[in-house]
């Protein structure tokens, strides 16, 4: 993955992404800027991975459905005719699950190496401000990453945003101990990752679920479950959406979701205003990408 974003109240989007924050005092410099909001495109251009799970090898025959608006699924080959298919979905609550089913097709047992990639950095949306008034300042960057229960749960604040990320592992519905110690990365994302090996017998799957939520405080509560259906977020449908898609009519599908998402925003009972341009930018919207 290589960001999540959501709405914080003081400082309008946050973001949580495998890059360090944009500097502030480099507003005024266009080179500097088109490198930054490049990032991403470069990331996949030269094959760096984001965050979250990944498996050694190298994927073949990817294909990428996006089943609903708020669920996508991503297949592809490993060595030896091992499948995956990873199914990344938000709830209700903005709680991101990225679950990987691993199906091998030899008549063996197959061993898979995994990786939880907790390289990441939480902090404010680079632009606050698009007017004549200036850039809004940028709260320093922190990356405090806190073990909890035990290993069970992880959490990254920023104490200076008023945010955190929380996570957990599980596989086959089983939660992960994960060895990692607590640290805190000033100006930098998180170093840090979870490997182990999955075993998997002849004819058989296994599942590995990775869950992340960004929330607009720094308060750590207890862990609270969400409930799940077949190991998913019980989610309700929110398919409209009756069309076959194309690759025009996915640009135009996207666009509305955008412009619905993001630039939109109730005024009164009755009325809805459309705003031309955001507040704040997570610069990977879809001008650019």
């Amino acid at each position: 993955m290589l960001q999540l974003s959501g709405f914080h109240p003081k400082h309008g989007i946050i973001v949580a992404a495998p890059y360090e924050q944009f500097d502030g005092n480099r507003f005024y410099e266009p080179t500097y800027v088109r490198a930054y909001r490049a990032r991403m495109l470069k990331m996949i251009q030269l094959g760096r991975p984001g965050f979250g799970l990944r498996f050694e090898g190298r994927p073949t025959a990817v294909s990428i459905e996006n089943c609903d608006l708020n669920v996508a699924l991503v297949k592809y080959q490993l060595r030896n005719g091992v499948s995956v298919v990873v199914t990344l979905s938000v709830d209700e609550t903005g709680s991101v699950t990225q679950q990987a089913t691993i199906s091998p097709s030899t008549a063996e047992e197959t061993q898979i190496q995994y990786t939880l990639d907790l390289g990441i950095s939480v902090n404010r949306a680079s632009y606050g401000q698009l007017t004549e008034g200036g850039p809004v300042p940028i709260p320093p960057l922190e990356n405090d990453l806190q073990i909890l229960d035990n290993g069970y749960r992880y959490a990254i604040v920023n104490r200076h945003l008023g945010a955190h990320l929380e996570g957990s592992l599980a596989i086959d519905g089983v939660a992960v101990g994960m060895n990692l110690v607590n640290e805190t990365f000033v100006g930098t994302p998180v170093v840090g990752s979870v490997s182990g090996v999955i075993s998997i017998a002849a004819d058989a799957s296994r599942s590995i679920t990775a869950r992340f939520r960004l929330i607009p405080d720094v308060t750590i509560r207890d862990r609270v479950e969400v409930p799940h259906s077949n190991g998913l977020p019980v989610l309700s449908s929110i398919r409209n959406w009756s069309k076959s898609e194309s690759e025009a009519l996915f640009i135009i599908r996207r666009n509305l979701e955008y412009i619905l998402g993001n630039c939109t925003f109730p005024v009164s009972d009755t009325e809805v205003a459309v705003v031309t341009d955001h507040v704040a930018l997570p610069l990977g919207w879809n001008r650019d990408n």
